[in-house]
């Protein structure tokens, strides 16, 4: 086992040229343990959070991680707002979503919720959200033909299946998306005629 013993500079020594005390040393001194730094790897901390309203919804924190992760992309769509008063009308048999669509890749999603899982089984919790009606997707309507998908998070169903297990979605509350019971019951009863 090699060990290395890395000093940060003391109030005493002199910095390197052109930095002040506030600035980290990257290179220089040792970060983490497990940053590789015999071999010059480093790498930028990363952080995922997650909601634990998420996990006691859809049961599993990976799946959680996923949907955070969506719901973080469908806050910056373009059409925001738009996507937002779609999202606050009630759903009708035949209502087809123009807003809040966005693209990312299957590899972009596992890179980004750091999941060391295979293409096969990320894709099966994509399913288990797009099969609980919390996420839709679609053909990217430009790329037809390079099979890219686009996914939108149905913050509806999604807000009204969080309510019944009496939690709020935060971000989005503030935003006025939170429904009464009234609706909730509306939907519902919807829901049982289409799906009896």
């Amino acid at each position: 086992m090699i060990s290395r013993r890395w000093n940060t500079p003391s109030a005493h020594q002199q910095l390197p040229e052109g930095r002040d005390e506030g600035q980290s040393v990257v290179g220089e001194l040792a970060l983490s343990p497990s940053s590789s730094i015999l071999e010059g790897n480093f790498r930028t901390p990363r952080l995922l959070m997650i909601h634990g309203e998420l996990i006691a919804l859809t049961g599993d924190p990976r799946t959680a991680a996923i949907l955070g992760q969506l719901l973080y992309w469908s806050q910056r769509v373009n059409d925001f707002d738009l996507y937002l008063e779609e999202e606050r009308t009630p759903l009708s048999n035949d209502q087809v979503f123009q807003h809040g669509w966005f693209d990312r890749t299957v590899v972009a999603l596992m890179e980004e919720t750091m999941f060391n899982v295979t293409m096969a089984t990320f894709r099966r919790y994509l399913r288990f959200l797009i099969d609980r009606k919390w996420v839709q997707t679609r053909p990217h309507p430009q790329n037809k033909w390079t099979g890219g998908r686009q996914y939108r998070v149905n913050l509806r169903r999604l807000i009204i299946d969080l309510q019944k297990k009496g939690y709020n979605l935060p971000d989005y509350s503030v935003h006025g998306m939170s429904l009464s019971s009234e609706q909730i019951l509306c939907e519902q009863e919807d829901d049982s005629e289409r799906n009896p």
